[in-house]
C-alpha cells in the first residue's frame, strides 16, 4: 500500500470485471472511514479529494462533474468513476452487481445509484471538475 501525500492509503483492485473490482474495493475499505473511487483515465488533484471529503460532511456519497473543453457536465444518470462514499455505504455487499430487467442489463455504476438513491444522501459536487482522458483516432 502507497500513500498520497502521506495522508491516503491507496488500494487498488484489477480484473476483467469492473463490477467485480468495485464491489472488491468496498469489501477491502470497509474498516477506512471513507473510499474515494478513482477510474484510471480520470484527472484529478489532491484539491479535489479534499473538496470531496468536505462534502461527505452533509452526504453519504459525492460524485464530480467530468470536464469537456471548457464546459462541465455530469455523468449521465451519475457515475462511479470519480465518486467518495461513507463508511455506512461501505457495508453494503455487492452494490455494484449488475441490476437485469427484462432484456436491459444495467452498467454497474448506475445499478449502484439504483440500490442507493433511496438509501443514502447522494450530491453532485459541480464545482469538482475532473478531467477525463480519451484516445482520439486520427
Amino acid at each position: 500500500m502507497i500513500s498520497l501525500e502521506g495522508e491516503y492509503p491507496i488500494i487498488t483492485q484489477k480484473g476483467a470485471l469492473i463490477e467485480e473490482n468495485r464491489n472488491g474495493l468496498f469489501v477491502l475499505a470497509r474498516n477506512y472511514d471513507w473510499l474515494l473511487m478513482v477510474d484510471t483515465d480520470i484527472v484529478f488533484t489532491l484539491k479535489d479529494v479534499k473538496e470531496m471529503e468536505k462534502h461527505l460532511e452533509d452526504a453519504d456519497i459525492v460524485y464530480g462533474t467530468y470536464v469537456k473543453g471548457s464546459e462541465p457536465f455530469c455523468l449521465v444518470r451519475r457515475g462511479a468513476g470519480f465518486m467518495m462514499v461513507s463508511k455506512k455505504v461501505l457495508q453494503l455487499e455487492r452494490p455494484f452487481d449488475r441490476i437485469k430487467e427484462g432484456r436491459l442489463l444495467y452498467g454497474e455504476d448506475l445499478s449502484f445509484f439504483e440500490r442507493a438513491k433511496d438509501i443514502f444522501k447522494i450530491k453532485m459536487a459541480s464545482e469538482i471538475r475532473v478531467g477525463h482522458l480519451r484516445t482520439q483516432i486520427l
